[in-house]
């Protein structure tokens, strides 16, 4: 990533011109900072919350409370991080048909946030991008998707679908504001919390992993802010079940665009998160695009064979 960013250097220092400045602003928006790296390992569910023994007493507590004798209804909210890192899916959501299933909500207003959208990778952006990385098929993989920024809001729109599909989640609207109430993004997602949990027998746990956002829901009744912290650092060496292994492969390559990995038998696979023609259906359903060099690739003899037993298998429980 670093002789990419310094070949950018190189080709603007030769060419000297706004529009190359432009260009090369924009390409480098478009290589991921090694804190994307990191967010993929949490999004995956590799890296997990350093209080995460404290969320799930938190989460017990809730399960436990009986409203027909007194206890409060509880709920829980997200905040935007909070859904971007898959917090309920790798960590809440019910593993078991009888594992307790929790009260969701979900702020529109982070909706609001999921579906902005930038711009599509084509034109001058494809060209430049295909001078400065000549050995990468740029428009087979680029062209007509969306920039880093709004894939991985695509990423996080999945959770949120996930989280409406659960069957115990509603979405929650600003109703009204309060004389004062912020107009910043934080506030109005507080607010909107807040106005929720201000019923009585009502209370609402609210995610999020940013600690000044935590510390605006004090005050607020019956809202309960809890920071949910993560490693600042990644470990050398995870070992995990292959469910963790296959996501974290997939949030790769969509941030990346494509992945390469060389294979025990000698074999190389790429692995593609974005190519030209990745429909609604493709994103819908996170699917990824796997392709060999060699039509004899021995990986992509295995997948095949392993995808004819699964088929077969759908087909005799159809």
């Amino acid at each position: 990533m670093r002789d990419l960013q310094k070949r950018i250097d190189q080709v603007v220092s030769q060419r000297p011109s706004e529009k190359t400045s432009n260009w090369a602003t924009n390409l480098k928006h478009e290589l991921p900072e090694f804190n994307r790296l990191q967010d993929a390992f949490r999004q995956a569910g590799i890296v997990q919350p350093t209080n995460l023994p404290e969320i799930q007493r938190l989460l017990k507590e809730a399960s436990q409370s009986v409203p027909p004798r007194g206890g409060d209804v509880y709920y829980l909210a997200f905040d935007n991080n909070a859904i971007r890192n898959r917090l309920y899916s790798n960590f809440i959501a019910p593993p078991y048909e009888h594992s307790p299933r929790y009260n969701l909500r979900l702020a529109q207003q982070v909706k609001r946030e999921l579906d902005a959208r930038s711009e599509k990778i084509n034109g001058e952006f494809l060209h430049a991008f295909r001078d400065i990385y000549q050995s990468f098929s740029v428009p087979r993989v680029f062209e007509n998707q969306n920039v880093l920024a709004d894939r991985l809001r695509q990423l996080a729109l999945a959770e949120w679908n996930a989280m409406l599909a659960s069957g115990t989640c509603e979405s929650r609207s600003l109703r009204r504001r309060r004389p004062g109430t912020p107009t910043d993004s934080d506030g109005l997602i507080i607010e909107t919390y807040a106005q929720f949990a201000a019923k009585p027998c009502r209370k609402v746990i609210l995610f999020s992993s940013d600690n000044d956002f935590v510390t605006r829901c004090d005050g607020n009744t019956n809202l309960i802010g809890v920071l949910v912290r993560y490693p600042s650092k990644l470990q050398s060496e995870y070992h995990v079940l292959w469910e963790y292994a296959a996501r974290l492969l997939y949030q790769l390559a969509v941030i990346y665009g494509r992945i390469d990995i060389a294979t025990e038998s000698g074999d190389t696979v790429y692995l593609y998160g974005v190519w030209y023609g990745k429909s609604t259906e493709n994103w819908r359903h996170e699917h990824l695009k796997i392709t060999a060099p060699s039509s004899e690739s021995k990986v992509l003899d295995s997948l095949r064979r392993d995808l004819a037993i699964l088929e077969a298998a759908a087909q005799k429980e159809a």
